[in-house]
């Protein structure tokens, strides 16, 4: 290297360094929280870094200058997507932090009585239906947990008794792509695990043509049963329908969270 260039790059202003370094991400705590107006989430965003403002959105929106600017602990009462990012005046925006809040039951545990798919078993394997984390609307993000050809069957220990009202499922529709929303789902309860009853069906009619490409909520109403367990069942469409590309393939149903209100 000539003197002169290696005399340059030892005499560089390290304010130039800075200036291309990244302010840390923000943290959330907590990250996830299952809330209600009267158990609302204290939620304080915090960064390592002095002189930082940080900014969130609570509607699952990108954080920009624009969006309100963290002042102290944030008291989230219903369900809500939290966003957060840093800005320095002397640093490059910090990464985006998410967090998950869900007005809803809390979910014990879940027992699958009919397995994902190997290739799309979700990011939390068997917690991924219940980890309050939810997928992007794009069918590549790992969140959606997926089943070829075969239908979704589970149950849900909410761990005590509780009056059951409304049962969110959480799809992704994509025809073009083999992904179908589930033609039937059947809602079942139960005080003991053992003893269920049906309390609730939905049919959904089979496109005659590729739909919109998205992510698309189920609401099945539960009619203030009381239950501690709850069974999904989810029936898949089982081959893709003449008409459509890739027709007589199987047919795959993606899935991300269930609540149950």
């Amino acid at each position: 290297m000539p003197a002169a260039l290696g005399n340059l790059f030892l005499k560089r202003d390290p304010a130039e360094y800075v200036r291309w370094s990244v302010a840390p991400q923000p943290v959330i705590n907590p990250s996830r929280a299952y809330v209600s107006p009267s158990e609302p989430a204290s939620v304080t965003i915090t960064s390592g870094l002095e002189g930082v403002e940080i900014h969130y959105t609570l509607d699952g929106s990108e954080p920009t200058e624009k969006s309100p600017v963290y002042q102290g602990p944030i008291s989230i009462k219903g369900t809500a997507v939290l966003k957060a990012i840093a800005f320095h005046p002397e640093r490059r925006p910090s990464p985006v932090a998410t967090a998950f809040y869900s007005q809803s039951y809390p979910v014990k545990d879940i027992i699958y009585f009919s397995p994902p798919s190997s290739a799309r078993p979700g990011a939390a394997g068997e917690k991924t239906l219940i980890d309050l984390v939810k997928a992007r609307p794009e069918a590549r993000d790992s969140s959606w947990q997926g089943y070829e050809g075969n239908n979704l069957e589970i149950v849900l220990d909410l761990g005590r008794k509780q009056d059951l009202y409304e049962l969110e499922l959480s799809c992704f529709e994509n025809n073009n792509a083999r992904i179908f929303l589930p033609v039937r789902v059947v809602v079942e309860v139960s005080v003991n695990g053992r003893k269920f009853e049906g309390v609730a069906e939905k049919e959904l009619a089979l496109p005659d043509k590729p739909q919109t490409t998205g992510a698309r909520s189920i609401y099945i109403p539960l009619k203030g049963s009381e239950a501690r367990f709850v069974r999904v069942k989810a029936m898949n469409i089982g081959t893709v329908p003449e008409g459509f590309r890739n027709a007589g393939q199987k047919a795959w149903m993606l899935f991300d969270e269930v609540y149950v209100r």
